[in-house]
């Protein structure tokens, strides 16, 4: 499940968890990761992540529109036609590409 924000200014999570966490607990499906996809993040948004997780069983992935084209055209390059994984995304907290085998 994801979300995308547009904003001038860096996303912080706390403004947005609320209607979050309303997505995920209505959802159908069980969700593991909810990606937030915005232009930045505060540092604050990190440790709202983590706090998020420990009263809940999803991670929240903070990963900006330019990281994601960047897995997508790095994926593209090195695995030529293999699908991708989406599980590369369980992570919390902000997105760290060091992660996946690119």
């Amino acid at each position: 499940m994801w979300d995308n924000k547009s904003k001038e200014s860096p996303v912080n999570l706390k403004d947005h968890i609320q209607q979050f966490d309303r997505y995920i607990k209505t959802s159908d499906k069980d969700v593991v990761v909810f990606m937030v996809i915005a232009p930045e993040f505060t540092p604050q948004s990190v440790q709202e992540c983590v706090d998020y997780s420990l009263n809940n069983d999803t991670q929240i992935l903070l990963i900006t529109a330019e990281e994601l084209k960047t897995v997508a055209e790095s994926w593209v390059k090195k695995h030529n036609g293999e699908i991708f994984n989406l599980g590369y995304f369980k992570q919390n907290g902000r997105f760290d590409m060091k992660l996946l085998n690119l």
